[in-house]
């Protein structure tokens, strides 16, 4: 299983918008309500390849994310998605983890949101996020610190 990237491409949008929907139409739907047209014209609206990063496994396209790193110090994970199929298999997990590493090289707050409803909270706690603080629908996540305990080990 190899798992690599790639910056997406104009030519990337029907699969990024079919993602969109298999991953997230059940919690969007859950939150805010789905309104199919609404959802492809703010998608459409939004759609920028050049800040998008498609997942790929064994050379097929199986996921996106968006992440930015500012110029205060922090690294925010915007969005990642990985089709229903390929869910459970260690993807996003890999991915999340190079993306931490970065930021952790970087001296960079890593953080990340997910809403309430999204199993995927559950992820982010055993790879080391912590809630912040929460908002109506999401819960915003930052790697938890870990200090020196001055014997040579390190603890969260």
């Amino acid at each position: 299983m190899k798992i690599t990237e790639r910056i997406a491409q104009n030519s990337d949008y029907d699969f990024l918008w079919h993602l969109k929907v298999a991953s997230m139409q059940r919690y969007i739907e859950e939150v805010y309500g789905w309104d199919e047209e609404a959802q492809e014209n703010y998608f459409r609206g939004n759609f920028n390849p050049q800040e998008i990063h498609v997942i790929q496994l064994d050379g097929k396209d199986v996921g996106m994310y968006v992440y930015d790193a500012d110029d205060d110090g922090e690294s925010l994970l915007k969005r990642i998605e990985v089709l229903p199929e390929y869910q459970s298999k260690g993807i996003g997990s890999f991915i999340i983890k190079q993306l931490s590493h970065s930021a952790k090289k970087e001296g960079r707050d890593h953080r990340l949101h997910v809403f309430k409803t999204h199993p995927a909270r559950q992820l982010y706690t055993r790879l080391r996020f912590e809630v912040l603080y929460e908002t109506e629908t999401h819960y915003v996540m930052r790697v938890q610190k870990q200090t020196d305990t001055g014997d040579g080990r390190t603890r969260a």
